[in-house]
């Protein structure tokens, strides 16, 4: 059974989600990372690929941050 989540709740996911997007961007434009950047990117860009497979997630995006969560 899926949890059901309130619209809030779902926009609170979407900001915390683009908190991993932005980091995933910031720490792509490095021209170098570190072991802990590395792991940094890794962890957040899998999230990223979780959280866009749950419908409910999607539901509550814009097509264009679909499109944008999808390219990560």
């Amino acid at each position: 059974m899926e949890i059901e989540y309130t619209s809030e709740e779902i926009q609170k996911f979407i900001s915390g989600t683009y908190d991993c997007f932005n980091l995933i961007k910031e720490l792509k434009a490095k021209e170098t990372l570190t072991e802990d950047e590395v792991e940094r990117l890794n962890i957040n860009t899998e999230h990223i690929k979780f959280i866009i497979g749950k419908e409910w997630f999607v539901k509550g995006l814009t097509k264009k941050q679909v499109k944008e969560l999808k390219a990560i």
